[in-house]
């Protein structure tokens, strides 16, 4: 009995370390715009409760992931969604890796022992992969834990066809999850070829198990069969598109597993992979992860995450490292477990420490808080959360000159070592967020172009006279009258439509804007702006816009969609919408600069 206590205690702790490894920080990145992944499952769920079925809609992924999310999303944070739902998927994500320990737990004891399951757990607790993996919302882990329940169920696999069903059952939930549990199949079929029992019969049941359970966990992946395939598709795709080589790909995903296991732990792996090398289970973790370590090294695309669901069962081997090894080193082992575990330690409370502090995008966020005047335009190459009713977030379009022009047109740049430095050449620094670590963010600056490298508008006295339309007989005058109330509707149409504007001579354009109205309803995507030369006759001319969509517009300033261009000289400017959608407008200004 004390035995059992000290066993189940020491459990305990492992739990509770990989609870708050798992917890702590959890939040990070919330301010601002979470990552575009988390935003596509958290969307997702979003148009399920919304129109209430169970139709996942982002075929990229199959649906266990999206319902497994939905209870706990629609109990966090009613739609629309904010960062509190969020969060509520990273602690599902999180609470599955806690799992996860509990079950490496399991495996490694029944493979081992009391010893082994625990050196499991605790190396699987202290994983970097893992707990970096389990602060954000990704389907690995939950992953993880499928793939340790269907090696669980391999272990009683004989001569009982419904063992074999069961397994294919766990498989099939697991491919209901995530492409990549395709890496278990093997893992299956070798437990399934070294063990006795009805081979192809068991082969054929696991089968049709796993069929049913990805039918019944997945059904709209049948029910849109084809946009499904498409999406798997373009999830293949989207892993095959730099230059990587196999050997770059594999020497990093080999690196992380090393540190993730540790160089003890890496050792307890090799020793108890030699040891048991003739165990069905101990060769199916392998295999696994010997399929993940080859397929995922082909790909251009490298994530740290693609280690994590071989992970789960490569640290059970190692605790069968350790089991083979504590009788011949009876006074030793204990400490042997413990210096195994404190590299990988190390290396994820470092993470969970950086995490938990103000990232550098929070701090820059302060920064302009406390120092930016309302209405101010910030250009980032981040998505600062910024409070949209005091100041305007603009993001950049990857040009460097409209970016260029841009940085130069508002009133502060945030720009992270991710942008490229020239769109703030010759700024003043303003503020400076240094990193705290390695993973609390990119040095960040937030800069201003110096009064000698802004631009000095004139804004032109335009008469209704001077304009004209792609619709006949439209009168155009509220374009220039001081009403904003007062609109010019276009209506709606199959052909670009287009407003012009005569310039009194020859001048040098820089910008366009265009009054949107109350509520800034007259803004649309696919506006284009044309400029008249007398010799080259008209040419489009690239624009960036210098305002975020009227909803993230502050609130003490009229509407508008501001259009910048690389000054260019022209005696008419012509705004093109090709949209379908009627167009209306509350006003049309065009500003110049003088010649350089």
């Amino acid at each position: 009995m004390p035995r059992f206590h000290a066993h189940h205690a020491l459990l305990a702790l492992v739990l509770l370390l990989a609870t708050g490894l798992r917890f702590t920080g959890l939040g990070w990145g919330l301010r601002h715009e979470p990552h575009e992944d988390e935003r596509l499952f958290v969307d997702a769920v979003e148009q399920m409760l919304v129109h209430r079925d169970l139709d996942h809609r982002f075929y990229q992924y199959p649906g266990l992931m999206f319902y497994l999310l939905a209870p706990v999303l629609a109990l966090a944070d009613p739609p629309p969604f904010g960062p509190g739902a969020f969060l509520a998927a990273r602690a599902l994500i999180a609470a599955c890796g806690v799992l996860a320990v509990f079950l490496a737990w399991r495996l490694g004891r029944r493979l081992g022992g009391d010893g082994a399951g625990l050196v499991a757990a605790l190396l699987l607790a202290v994983s970097p992969a893992d707990v970096h993996t389990a602060h954000m919302l990704r389907p690995d882990v939950p992953l993880q834990v499928l793939g340790l329940l269907a090696l669980l169920s391999m272990c009683r696999i004989g001569d009982r066809l419904r063992d074999d069903a069961r397994a294919g059952a766990w498989l099939g939930a697991a491919f209901a999850l995530k492409f990549s549990a395709v890496f278990l199949g093997p893992a299956y079929l070798v437990v399934r070829g070294l063990k006795p029992g009805p081979r192809v019969r068991g082969i054929a049941v696991a089968a049709l198990a796993a069929g049913v359970a990805f039918v019944v966990l997945s059904p709209y992946a049948v029910i849109h069969a084809f946009e499904f395939v498409a999406g798997a598709r373009d999830q293949v795709v989207h892993h095959y598109q730099g230059d990587e080589t196999p050997a770059a790909s594999l020497l990093y995903y080999l690196g992380h597993l090393g540190r993730s296991l540790g160089p003890l732990g890496a050792g307890l792996v090799a020793f108890g992979a030699w040891q048991r090398r003739r165990d069905p289970l101990v060769l199916a973790v392998l295999a696994q992860a010997v399929v993940t370590l080859g397929v995922m090294s082909t790909a251009d695309t490298r994530f740290l995450r693609h280690l994590v669901p071989a992970i789960g069962g490569l640290v059970v081997v190692a605790g069968l490292g350790y089991a083979a090894l504590a009788p011949r080193l009876p006074r030793l082992a204990p400490a042997l477990a413990l210096l195994a575990a404190l590299p990988p330690l190390a290396v994820a409370a470092d993470y969970v420490h950086d995490v938990a502090r103000p990232s550098t995008w929070d701090r820059a966020a302060d920064w302009v808080a406390a120092h930016l005047p309302p209405g101010a335009a910030v250009l980032s190459n981040v998505p600062l959360g910024l409070d949209p009713g005091r100041h305007e977030l603009v993001r950049p379009t990857g040009s460097i000159e409209l970016d260029r022009t841009l940085a130069r047109a508002v009133d502060a740049v945030a720009w992270d070592q991710g942008g490229d430095p020239r769109v703030i050449e010759g700024f003043q620094h303003l503020h400076v967020a240094a990193p705290l670590g390695p993973a609390n963010g990119l040095r960040l600056v937030v800069a201003a172009a110096p009064e000698s490298l802004r631009p000095r508008y004139t804004r032109l006295a335009t008469q209704a006279t001077s304009l004209r339309s792609s619709e006949p007989g439209l009168d155009l005058a509220p374009l220039v009258d001081a009403d904003e109330t007062s609109r010019v509707r276009i209506p709606a149409a199959e052909r670009p439509r287009f407003v012009e504007v005569a310039l009194p001579g020859l001048q040098r354009v820089a910008r366009v804007v265009l009054g949107l109205g109350p509520r800034g309803r007259g803004r649309r995507e696919g506006v284009e702006l044309l400029l008249r030369h007398p010799r080259h006759g008209w040419e489009r001319a690239p624009h960036v816009e210098a305002r975020p969509h009227p909803v993230h517009q502050a609130h003490d300033r009229a509407a508008s969609q501001v259009l910048l261009i690389v000054p260019a000289e022209a005696d008419a400017v012509r705004v093109v919408y090709r949209g379908r959608r009627a167009w209306a407008l509350a006003s049309l200004e065009i500003d110049v600069v003088p010649q350089p």
